[in-house]
C-alpha cells in the first residue's frame, strides 16, 4: 500500500514538473522565439490589453528570475524592465552569459548606416568580425576602452568589442 501511494506521488510530481516550461527556471537567460508580431511584457501574469508595459521581438533576450502563474514567467528584458511574459515563447539561450543586465550597462545601438560589427579584438579589421548589431539592438557594456571600443555582450550572450561611438 505504501509503495503504491509513493508511486502515485512520484507520478503526480513528475507530471507536474513536465507542465512547467523549461524556460521558466529562475535566473535563466532565454531568447524570444515564435512570435507573429511581438511578445508583450506585462505587469501581471494574464493576457489583457491594459497590462502591456513593453514589447519583445523574436531573438531578444529575456532573463527569467522566477516562475509566474498561468503559463507566464517573470523576469526582465534587455532594457531592465521587469514583468511577465508568456513562457511558451521563450527558449533557453544556448549560452548562459556570466554577466547579465545586472552587471553590464545596457546601451542601444544607434547611428549605424548598415550595421555595427561585433569584433573579437579592439581593432577594425574584417578578419575579426564575429557578429553584427543593428540600430535599436541592445549591447551590454562591461568595460569602456581608451581606444574608442567598448567590451561587452549582445542580448544573445555573445561577447566582443564594438565601436563605442554608436552606443547610447
Amino acid at each position: 500500500m505504501k509503495k503504491r501511494i509513493l508511486k502515485s506521488i512520484i507520478m503526480i510530481l513528475t507530471l507536474f514538473s513536465l507542465m512547467v516550461p523549461i524556460a521558466a527556471q529562475a535566473d535563466t537567460a532565454c531568447i524570444v522565439a515564435g512570435t507573429q508580431n511581438y511578445l508583450a511584457l506585462r505587469n501581471a501574469p494574464r493576457t489583457d490589453a491594459n497590462n502591456e508595459i513593453g514589447k519583445l521581438y523574436n531573438g531578444e533576450l529575456f532573463v527569467v528570475t522566477s516562475n509566474g502563474s498561468n503559463g507566464f514567467a517573470y523576469g526582465y528584458n534587455a532594457l531592465g524592465q521587469y514583468g511577465y511574459v508568456n513562457a511558451s515563447y521563450l527558449r533557453v539561450a544556448s549560452y548562459q552569459p556570466q554577466y547579465t543586465q545586472r552587471t553590464g550597462v545596457p546601451k542601444i545601438v544607434t547611428g549605424t548606416t548598415n550595421y555595427l560589427a561585433l569584433r573579437s579584438s579592439a581593432v577594425r579589421s574584417s578578419s575579426n568580425e564575429i557578429g553584427r548589431l543593428h540600430n535599436g539592438d541592445v549591447f551590454y557594456v562591461t568595460e569602456f576602452g581608451s581606444t574608442g571600443f567598448a567590451y561587452g555582450y549582445t542580448a544573445s550572450g555573445q561577447y566582443g568589442y564594438v565601436v563605442s561611438a554608436y552606443l547610447r
